[in-house]
This record gives structure tokens, C-alpha cells and sequence, in this order.
């Protein structure tokens, strides 16, 4: 399974991401500071799972279109907010969907307004994904995109 951590920071959610790609599984973790993904090197180092783990740096390693068509899931938890560009990466988070493919999209109760989720999820919805009916979580904003 081939899995995008898009801010990624530390791993926090890389790792067992890992952990469930199995053997000859990748998690490509994108994040914008250099810093987060020298940690997060070490930790995968320390939890055996470093040769699933592949950092990608904003601005220098990661090219959306190397990934075309190559992600079977996707998390986007709580850095959707942060993008400035919320209809690109959208846009980029679909072309590197394989068919069938699925996003967790999450965001945090009082960095983002039900409002500004739903523009948000309007905007996947314009990049071409469909809004599954299952809920990931029970309780905040959360929402399955499906390719």
C-alpha cells in the first residue's frame, strides 16, 4: 500500500501509517520544515520502519507529479488550514489518488469554523473527489473523500 502523510511533522501518525503498509508498502511524508523530517528519520530509524518511510520537503524533494496515480490512501489531518492554496492541493492530493483510492480529511475545532470545512470540502469536491457518507470520526470535522 502506498500512503501520503501530507504534514506529516514529526510522524506522529507516519509511523503506524508504516507499521500497516507492510513490507514493500510506502508512506510518503510531506511537510514544509526541514527540522520535522530529520526527527522524523530518527524515529522511523528507532521504530524499524525506515524503509517505508520516505520525506518528501516542500520546495525541494516533493513533486506531486511523481506520485501520479500512486497513492492508495491519503491523511490530511489538520493541515488543510495551513495550505494557502486549498483548491492545488486538492487538485495535486487527486492526480496522485489511485482510483478507488481514499482521503482522511480532518481539521481542529477552533482553528476552523464548520464553515470554513464545508468550503473546504467543496473545494475537494471541485478537484474531483466524492464525499463518502461514513464519518472517520464521531466527533469534530472529519470526512472520507473517495477517488
Amino acid at each position: 500500500m502506498n500512503v501520503l502523510d501530507f504534514g506529516c511533522a514529526m510522524g506522529y501518525f507516519s509511523l503506524p501509517l508504516a507499521k500497516m503498509a507492510g513490507n514493500g508498502g510506502n508512506v510518503y511524508c510531506v511537510d514544509i520544515q526541514e527540522k520535522m523530517l530529520d526527527k522524523l528519520k530518527k524515529r522511523a530509524e528507532k521504530a524499524g520502519v525506515a524503509q517505508t518511510i520516505k520525506p518528501l520537503l516542500v520546495g525541494k524533494t516533493y513533486n506531486s507529479k511523481n506520485l501520479k496515480d500512486q497513492i492508495d490512501f491519503t491523511l490530511l489531518f489538520a493541515v488543510v488550514h495551513e495550505v494557502p492554496d486549498k483548491a492545488n492541493l486538492f487538485k495535486e492530493v487527486y492526480e496522485m489518488m489511485k482510483s478507488g483510492g481514499k482521503v482522511h480529511f480532518a481539521e481542529p475545532h477552533g482553528h476552523v469554523s464548520p464553515e470554513e470545512f464545508e468550503k473546504s470540502i467543496k473545494l475537494a469536491i471541485a478537484a474531483g473527489f466524492t464525499l463518502s457518507e461514513e464519518k472517520p470520526m464521531k466527533k469534530g470535522l472529519s470526512a472520507f473523500l473517495l477517488k
